[in-house]
């Protein structure tokens, strides 16, 4: 029976509004118990929680208060064909070419909240968590050895991009 345990996926869940995260939040969580789901308003914030903590996937709205989701998105998968963690975006943003950008730069997924279930996203999160591999399975990039290397030797807090 121990092949049936289910493993805990972790996601973060970016989104600026309230009532769209408790909606989608509890729709994941009827869709499967083995999400583990740590929410957020806005990008800088969703950022800093990547530095310090690794998730399975990432939800991801693109229009938040502070930044981009896209700036968001190329901090979280800086080479997209080899993405740090699993990202899924699901916005209100109905433009094919965001959708094509979005998987460009490293995205798994891009869904319209209008058009989609929460069957639809869970199908999507599994399906890309499976693409990229669970963080207890991927080996740190380059990009979080940088992050941890800054902390451990008190540097200011910045933002190299590259």
């Amino acid at each position: 029976m121990s092949d049936l345990q289910l493993t805990p996926i972790s996601i973060l869940f970016v989104d600026p509004d309230i009532e769209d995260r408790a909606y989608w939040v509890r729709r994941l969580e009827l869709a499967s118990p083995e999400y583990v789901i740590t929410t957020v308003e806005e990008g800088r914030t969703a950022i800093e929680m990547c530095r310090s903590r690794r998730f399975d996937c990432v939800v991801l709205e693109l229009k938040l208060p502070d930044i981009s989701g896209f700036e968001v998105l190329t901090h979280l998968c800086p080479v997209a064909s080899q993405p740090d963690v699993a990202v899924v975006i699901l916005t209100k943003l109905l433009f094919t070419t965001l959708s094509a950008a979005a998987r460009t730069n490293g995205a798994q997924s891009y869904l319209i909240k209008p058009q989609t279930s929460g069957d639809q996203l869970d199908t999507a999160i599994q399906k890309a968590v499976a693409r990229v591999g669970p963080t207890s399975k991927r080996l740190p990039t380059q990009a979080m050895l940088n992050d941890r290397e800054s902390l451990r030797g008190g540097a200011e807090s910045e933002t190299i991009d590259g």
